[in-house]
């Protein structure tokens, strides 16, 4: 199963539609998806606006693989549970988010073996045949910061 998750924050519909073209040409291809409250509603697979913190990483835990916007919670929840995630940014120019932030985050983290990043439609098939390959090497990250971290903070505060 394929997780698509847009976040809470701002609607996707350009993501959306983009999967659900997708599974309009691969009938077969099961996905599930957290959409948000955007305009754009699919028709081929199923969808839900919002989950609940515990229904999202259920649906993380299940998904062989996650498809999403470049948010710092999906990527890194999708690493912790060693999840391939095919990531779109938002883009200003589309009204989908204030800057480009997301650009450059996309930039950053594409470079780790696990992370897909696509620009489009037209590059999803390929990303998701690439986020298929090798599961064997996917690296995990921890939810929680290491030890030697967690003590430094403890003498700040101390």
């Amino acid at each position: 199963m394929i997780f698509l998750t847009v976040g809470t924050q701002l609607p996707f519909d350009r993501l959306v539609a983009t999967v659900d073209a997708y599974c309009a040409a691969h009938p077969g291809e099961e996905v599930f998806g957290q959409i948000g409250d955007g305009r754009y509603q699919p028709e081929n697979f199923a969808a839900v606006p919002f989950l609940s913190a515990t229904q999202c990483r259920s649906q993380f835990r299940r998904a062989e693989l996650v498809i999403a916007h470049v948010g710092i919670g999906s990527i890194f929840t999708a690493l912790e549970f060693a999840k391939p995630i095919v990531m779109m940014a938002r883009l200003a120019q589309h009204s989908e988010h204030r800057d480009n932030h997301q650009e450059q985050t996309l930039r950053y983290f594409s470079r780790l073996q696990h992370c897909y990043p696509i620009n489009d439609a037209d590059q999803l098939a390929d990303a998701l045949v690439q986020a298929r390959q090798h599961p064997e090497q996917r690296e995990t990250v921890s939810r929680f910061a290491p030890e030697t971290t967690l003590n430094a903070l403890r003498k700040v505060l101390a």
